[in-house]
């Protein structure tokens, strides 16, 4: 799964330098359970999460991504999370923030499933809220999949969550994080003629494919990057004018999702 590695690559290059605490909304909605006494992480990142947990809990992190790991102060191992390198039933805690609205469907439901393998007692899950992915505008020149510029490629709403274990029962599903705005549903039905072309060297979450820096000429002699460049510029400039003319739904940003283990009688 090289192209993943390399699309979390590029998110991070993206994303290192952002102030912390961005992703502090979540997690201090959840309140872990007393008998927790281990906890894993997937798709730590820079350990923003782990790092805000006290020494008492023994943690460990795993990212794909193993530039991310040198921030996380505790044990951090660079994996895919389709294949986590621990025994079935090693951790009370599982906890994967942000993380399954990036996957290909061809590793989306091995991961959701080493979630629960190697969870004995909870689950902690959270994703973008109902977010409108035909509202992205973003489309691969090869495989046509639609995404945003964080590499989303599906998305959550909870009922969804409702159902994403077999083994786990949903104790509650919240709305949390700052509150963001949408076009309009029926700004849907123009995404075909709104589609930006996703920037050189973007890698496309869902098929790999790499936006190349140069395609080729056009008849007057300027690189096609360049030409496609412009009019994603000027669609870029149509969509900001819908921002300000057209009344927007509004949500909060993120769904948390707790779940206990079907044997397990209490929180």
């Amino acid at each position: 799964m090289k192209y993943l590695k390399k699309n979390f690559e590029n998110l991070y290059e993206l994303e290192k330098n952002k102030p912390s605490g961005v992703g502090s909304f979540v997690w201090e909605n959840l309140k872990i359970p007393d008998d927790v006494k281990n906890i894993l992480d997937v798709g730590c990142w820079s350990g923003e999460f782990l790092n805000s947990l006290p020494d008492t809990y023994e943690k460990t992190g795993v990212d794909i991504v193993k530039e991310a790991l040198k921030n996380v102060k505790c044990k951090a191992i660079s994996c895919s999370m389709e294949e986590l390198p621990f025994p079935s039933g090693s951790f009370d805690l599982v906890t994967c923030f942000e993380v399954l609205e990036h996957l290909p469907s061809d590793i989306y439901l091995k991961s959701v499933r080493e979630i629960e393998r190697v969870s004995k007692k909870y689950i902690a899950v959270s994703v973008p809220n109902n977010q409108q992915l035909k509202q992205a505008f973003v489309t691969c020149s090869y495989c046509e999949c639609r995404f945003n510029p964080d590499y989303h490629v599906r998305a959550f709403d909870k009922s969804k969550l409702q159902t994403l274990f077999s083994d786990f029962n949903p104790v509650f599903c919240k709305e949390c994080g700052p509150v963001i705005s949408d076009y309009p549903q029926f700004v849907n039905y123009f995404t075909p003629f709104l589609t930006i072309k996703p920037k050189p060297n973007t890698v496309c979450p869902q098929c790999g494919f790499t936006e190349k820096n140069d395609i080729g000429k056009t008849e007057d002699g300027r690189q096609e990057t360049e030409v496609g460049s412009r009019k994603s510029e000027v669609k870029k400039g149509l969509l900001s004018s819908l921002k300000s003319l057209l009344l927007q739904n509004k949500r909060p940003y993120c769904l948390l999702a707790f779940y206990k283990h079907k044997e397990i009688n209490h929180v």
